[in-house]
């Protein structure tokens, strides 16, 4: 789900705007969704993410991540 091939990609140049934000939709829910489980970072940011998103509206009601979250290191802790 997450690598698309030569063809797929060259099968989007001809896509309308609303098919290609809506094939962007089904990626980014495809990547939150294999993503979420496994990263305690996002799924402390993120506790009260619905999977999936239905709109843009939606994802852009999401918090930034921004530089200073992913390095500050809690101690024992690795960095995200």
């Amino acid at each position: 789900m997450l690598r698309t091939t030569y063809e797929q990609r060259r099968a989007c140049e001809g896509l309308g705007r609303e098919e290609l934000e809506q094939y962007q939709l089904t990626r980014l829910n495809g990547l939150l969704s294999a993503v979420l489980p496994h990263n305690r970072f996002y799924e402390e940011k993120l506790p009260n993410l619905s999977l999936p998103l239905n709109s843009w509206e939606e994802f852009q009601q999401l918090p930034y991540t921004f530089k200073e979250e992913l390095t500050d290191v809690r101690e024992g802790e690795w960095a995200a």
